[in-house]
């Protein structure tokens, strides 16, 4: 799962995701690659985990979050 920033928000935005309660086991970091710069949340064992994620990040306010499942 991605959230797209700027550079000046990414540590915000970081900091949003960290203060929700998330109910499964998810690594949240900044990158850069390869979608451009954006907060990382993942890996998920099922895309549904995901899906389900998602929803409730955009439901709390963070409305560009988006799965994306890459290779």
């Amino acid at each position: 799962m991605v959230i797209p920033s700027s550079r000046e928000n990414l540590p915000l935005v970081e900091n949003q995701v960290r203060q929700l309660r998330i109910d499964i086991p998810v690594n949240i970091n900044q990158k850069e690659q390869p979608r451009g710069l954006h907060v990382r949340l993942g890996p998920f064992a099922e895309r549904s985990q995901a899906e389900r994620l998602n929803r409730y990040i955009m439901d709390s306010g963070l409305k560009n979050a988006r799965v994306y499942f890459g290779r």
